[in-house]
């Protein structure tokens, strides 16, 4: 839930670091997907999101679940996903009509998420999962109101990752490390701190790496009263 305008302090922060590296170990290592783009049944591209474009003959789409089905036993990928551009299309436009300045970047990006999983034209093979838990982060950020936020992992006597910054009506719109004299404090929080994940190592890295991320960062996310 980070603004758009997020004011970033200290990229070459050894905790920015570590926290961006562990997140995308689980971008590397989330499986092997086919996307498969058509319009009214004509197959108009076919992706592997390992080895590429998929150059072949493709008969046209009767039945998209079936499809599904038979090309994840085919090529032994993990989730095949088979979308009508037409449909898909209308369906973003119809969230996109309803967007206004009000809205939040994720707010948006959860809207178009909704929109793509219940988009009649979308079959997914085994199904993606329900954005409630990313829900619950949102609503969770928003009640704790505005004021500081820390993230901090331990490993042993040490905090390899601190960071700290500021929350306004939900949205993150700073980040910055923790100032040392607040790391050794921890796990003790700094004053005006509003919400925080402080946890293990170990712990936080399962979290960001698991199949549901948002269920897990929901389960490690406390509001400070």
């Amino acid at each position: 839930m980070i603004a758009g305008s997020v004011r970033m302090g200290g990229f070459d922060s050894p905790s920015f670091a570590r926290l961006c590296a562990i997140a995308a170990r689980r971008d590397l290592n989330r499986g092997r997907e086919l996307h498969v783009l058509h319009d009214g049944g004509r197959v108009l591209s076919v992706v592997d999101t390992a080895d590429g474009p998929v150059r072949n003959e493709w008969a046209p789409i009767g039945d998209a679940h079936a499809t599904a089905k038979r090309l994840r036993a085919e090529h032994g990928v993990d989730r095949v996903v088979v979308a009508d551009a037409s449909t898909l299309r209308a369906a973003y436009a119809a969230v996109e009509a309803t967007v206004d300045p009000t809205w939040s970047q994720p707010g948006v990006m959860l809207a178009l998420q909704q929109a793509f999983r219940d988009c009649p034209g979308v079959v997914c093979d085994p199904p993606l999962g329900a954005l409630d838990a990313w829900r619950a982060v949102e609503q969770t950020l928003i009640e704790a109101g505005d004021g500081g936020f820390v993230i901090a992992a331990s490993d042993a006597d040490d905090w390899p990752i601190a960071l700290t910054g500021r929350l306004r009506g939900g949205l993150i719109v700073e980040v910055t490390d923790l100032p040392p004299d607040d790391v050794r404090r921890l796990p003790a929080l700094p004053a005006g701190t509003v919400a925080s994940i402080v946890t293990r190592l170990d712990v936080l890295e399962d979290a960001l790496t698991s199949a549901d991320v948002g269920a897990a960062l929901a389960s490690l996310l406390e509001r400070v009263t």
